[in-house]
C-alpha cells in the first residue's frame, strides 16, 4: 500500500488512526506521516532484491554501527546482524531457516567447515524435501569471524541464540527489525525485507552468468519453482530484460 502525501488540513488525530490501520505508516514527532518502503509480508511479490551497488553500503553501515557499541551486548547483537546479513545474501536460505542454523549445519566435530549439508526447510518439512547447503568464501569469513568472537561451545547450539531464550534462536521478526532500520538509514527507497536477502543472491547470480538459460534452469530447481517463468519473476527480471537474451544471441550468420 503506498501511503499518499498527507494534506496540510489533516489532523494529527487523523494521521493517529491511519497508523492504527496501517503499521507501514510511522508518525514523525510533529505528527507528519513519515514515508517508508512496504515492506510487508503479504506483499512479498513486490519485494525486490538488494541492487548489487547498495550491498557494500550496507555492509560498511553494519560494521560501523557495530563498532559504534557502548557495550559488550550491543557489540554482540550488532556483530550478530552483520554477520546474519552476510551470510543470507550469500546462502539463499529464507530466513526461517536462516535463523535456524546450528553450529552443526556448517562445522564438522573439529569445527573445521564441512563440504556441504543437507537440510529440511521449514516451510517444506512436511514433504521431506532437502536443500543442499554450500558455503561460498564470503560465508565462510563472515560466520568464521562471528565464532571467533562469541567462541560457541556446543555444536547443537543455535548461531544466533536469543537473548530471551538462550537455548532457542532469534525471531524472523528480529531480522526485519534490523533490516528495516539499515533501510531507512540509508534512505533506501524501494521494498527491502527480510526475504530480499534470498532474492538478492539469485538476482546478482543471474546477471554475473554467462549461460543465463543453464543459470535460469538451476536457480529454478533451487528454489523449487514450477517454470522458468515463475524463477524470472521471482527474481524481479522485467520484460525489456528477457528480450535482451534474444538479442544477446546471434545464430547461423557471420
Amino acid at each position: 500500500m503506498n501511503v499518499q502525501p498527507i494534506r496540510k488540513e489533516q489532523t494529527y488525530k487523523d494521521n493517529i488512526v491511519q497508523f492504527k490501520k496501517n503499521k507501514n505508516i510511522k508518525l514523525k514527532k510533529d505528527g507528519t506521516i513519515k514515508q517508508t518502503p512496504n515492506n510487508t509480508k503479504c506483499n512479498r511479490d513486490d519485494i525486490q532484491p538488494i541492487k548489487e551497488e547498495d550491498i557494500p553500503k550496507m555492509v560498511k553501515w553494519l560494521r560501523e554501527y557495530r563498532d559504534s557499541s557502548n557495550n559488550n551486548e550491543d557489540y554482540q547483537i550488532r556483530f550478530r546482524n552483520l554477520t546474519m546479513f552476510i551470510m543470507g545474501i550469500n546462502i539463499a536460505l529464507r530466513v526461517s531457516d536462516l535463523i535456524s542454523l546450528k553450529w552443526s549445519d556448517v562445522f564438522n566435530n573439529n569445527w573445521e567447515f564441512l563440504d556441504g549439508k543437507k537440510i529440511e526447510p521449514k516451510k517444506t518439512a512436511k514433504k521431506k524435501k532437502k536443500v543442499l547447503l554450500a558455503y561460498n568464501n564470503s560465508f565462510r569469513r563472515a560466520i568464521s569471524e562471528y565464532k571467533k568472537y562469541v567462541n560457541p561451545k556446543k555444536l547443537d547450539s543455535y548461531i544466533f541464540t536469543s537473548r530471551q531464550n538462550p537455548s532457542g534462536h532469534i525471531g524472523a521478526g528480529t531480522v526485519e527489525k534490523f533490516i528495516k532500520t539499515m533501510v531507512e538509514e540509508l534512505e533506501i527507497t524501494y521494498p527491502i525485507c527480510t526475504h530480499s536477502m534470498r532474492k538478492t543472491f539469485a538476482r546478482i547470480r543471474y546477471e554475473h552468468s554467462e549461460d543465463k538459460t543453464r543459470t535460469l534452469l538451476e536457480l529454478m530447481q533451487m528454489f523449487r519453482h514450477s517454470s522458468p517463468d515463475i524463477t524470472l519473476g521471482y527474481i524481479c527480471i522485467k520484460a525489456e530484460e528477457i528480450k535482451d537474451l534474444f538479442y544477446a544471441v546471434e545464430l547461423g550468420y557471420d
